[in-house]
This record gives C-alpha cells, structure tokens and sequence, in this order.
C-alpha cells in the first residue's frame, strides 16, 4: 500500500521541490533510444548522459550538492528478471536471490535520496506513455514527450515456453522477502500499470500450462500405444519360446529315456559278461583260447614276412 508520504510525492505534492536537472539510469540493459529522443523533443533540462549501473547512480547524488539534480530509473518488472534468469540456467529460488540483491540495492538508494529519484517499470512505462510525462511533469516540473513505440522486450520474449517461465517467477515472488521487495519496489514507482496485466501473465500461464499438459497427455498416449503393441509383440514372443521350450523339454524327456533304457541294456550286459566270465566253462577252456591266440600270432608273423619276401 502507498503511505500518505509515498502517495504526495507521486502525485506531486507540494512537498517535492522541482528538478533543474534531469538524469536518466537505465537498469534494464536494453537500448533506450526512444527515450533519449523524447527527452531531446522535450527541449527541457534532460542530460543526453545515460548512467548504467546504480554505483554510477550513487556517484552522481553524492556529488549533487543541489536539490535540484533529479534521476529518472528505468528498472525491469521483477518476474521478467527471475524469468530471464531462469531460462539462463539459474534456478528459481538462484533468480530470486539475485534479483532480491538487485532490489535490495535500488530501494536502499531510494530510501535515502526519495525527492531526488523517480523509479519507472520501463515497459508499464512505454505502454503509458502519456500518463508517464504528466505524472512526471507533476513530480520534478521537467516535461517528457510521448515516447516513440519502443522495440524493447525481455530477451525471453520470443520464447515458446515464456508463459510457463513467467509463471515460474511469479511463483518464486511468492518468497516473503521477494514479496515485500516486490510490493515496496512497486509503491515506490510512479503508478503506471494496472495490477490486471498481472492477472493476465497468470492467466496466459494458465493457458500454456494446460495446453502443455494436453499435448503431453497425447504424446502419452501415443506412447501407451506403442508400449502395448510392443508388449503384445513381447507376449507372443514368449509364448512361441515357451512351447518351443516345452517341446524340447519332451525331446529331451525322450532322450533321457533312451539313454536309461540303454544304461540298463549296457549294464545287463556287463552282468552278463562277469557271469561267464566267473563260470567254469570260461575257466576250463582258457587254455584253448590261450592257444588259439598263439596260432593267430604265428600266422600273422608268417603273412608278414611272405610280403617282405
């Protein structure tokens, strides 16, 4: 909420003693040639000099021993900081720290030169452009001329997604100190736009979110498709693997029955075998079988020398 002290100056109140010389710091690291160029058609005391950074800010008011030096700061909206910061890699609560350091300086400086500063959010501004050079005439007597239609927009702009990273700033504003900066840095300002342009962010999050959501939900599904098909085909696949295991199971089955039947056969066999051999009849006549193994050696041993010969 504005004070009675906040609301005067904005309105320019009596209490405010008018500029002799006005200075522009542009924080939002954009060109501001449409500036420079109203202040020149305004043909009042502007300076063509344009501070950057607020130690240049600070130099100039340290130096000013006269009430008369006015700086005009250009600043950007919060959310498009955090926003651009984000989209830079920083995390959301990584954005907010740095722009709480960047609030935290501006407001600290306005806190102590409040009738030597005016704070303007530079494109509630541009698109006010009107409201702006009255409210500033009212507050330093020093007259702008409409400014020309600017080209400036955050470098996140063109961005598909910018919505959602809106939203994301938005949410990270929500921090009590982020917050309460936010809400200090806007009663500061001149009172140019009106607090719908936020609803609308909000809303136009909102629309990219479900529209988002509603493309993600039929790429789901797409890919539910795909899985169940590839599953099916899976299915299929290890039912011809387990009938064709259980077919060999049965070979195998089979196998191990032959092999046992010929086991058995082998070792009736061997019984066999042993039997005669332990018999008397296999005794008796191992004799002749001696001799027959002799005669066969000698006939072999002739056979081989008839060849030599």
């Amino acid at each position: 909420m504005l004070s009675e002290h906040d609301s005067q100056a904005l309105s320019g109140g009596s209490s405010r003693t008018k500029a002799e010389q006005l200075i522009m710091v542009n924080l939002t690291g954009s060109a501001c040639d449409n500036w420079l160029n109203a202040m020149q058609r305004a043909g009042q005391p502007w300076t063509d000099d344009v501070l950057e950074t607020l130690s240049d800010a600070k130099a100039v008011l340290a130096k000013a021993k006269k009430q008369g030096v006015h700086l005009l700061v250009l600043y950007r909206k919060p959310a498009d900081v955090i926003a651009e910061a984000i989209i830079n890699g920083a995390r959301p609560t990584q954005a907010l720290t740095i722009w709480r350091g960047e609030a935290d300086e501006l407001l600290n400086i306005y806190r102590h030169h409040r009738r030597q500063m005016t704070l303007v959010e530079r494109r509630g501004a541009e698109a006010n452009s009107e409201t702006l050079s009255r409210l500033l005439d009212e507050r330093t007597g020093i007259k702008l001329e409409t400014l020309a239609q600017s080209t400036y927009q955050p470098s996140f702009e063109h961005q598909d997604d910018k919505a959602i990273f809106q939203a994301l700033a938005l949410q990270a504003l929500q921090d009590q100190k982020g917050k309460h900066l936010a809400q200090e840095l806007e009663a500061s300002s001149l009172p140019l736009v009106d607090s719908e342009a936020v609803v609308t962010v909000v809303d136009q999050a909102f629309d990219a979110i479900q529209s988002q959501v509603g493309e993600g939900n039929k790429e789901l599904e797409a890919e539910n498709a795909l899985l169940l098909e590839q599953l099916h085909h899976t299915q299929e696949e290890l039912e011809r693997y387990y009938l064709s295991l259980k077919k060999t199971e049965v070979e195998i089955s089979k196998k191990n029955d032959k092999i046992k039947s010929f086991s058995q056969k082998n070792k009736k066999l061997k019984s066999e075998i042993d039997r005669l051999r332990n018999s008397k009849s296999w005794k008796i006549t191992a004799p002749l079988r001696n001799g027959i193994k002799v005669l066969g050696s000698k006939k072999k041993g002739e056979r081989a020398n008839d060849t030599a010969d």
